[in-house]
């Protein structure tokens, strides 16, 4: 959640550098908005998963002996 967050924040100051008062602009940070939501759910999403691979590994080995 942490990593989506960042991206989030990240992607939501490139687009209000972005916008403008034409359309065209709009639709570009709303573009790079929805990119960096995207790219942070999927990461959010993957760090979660390292995080629960990490966490069973090391329970697998600490059951093993």
């Amino acid at each position: 959640m942490k990593v989506m967050m960042i991206v989030w924040i990240a992607a939501l100051s490139i687009a209000y550098l972005v916008a403008g008062r034409s359309f065209e602009q709009a639709l570009l940070a709303g573009k790079i908005v929805l990119i960096g939501f995207v790219l942070g759910f999927v990461g959010s999403k993957l760090c979660a998963a390292l995080h629960a691979f990490r966490d069973a590994k090391t329970a697998l080995s600490n059951h093993r002996r």
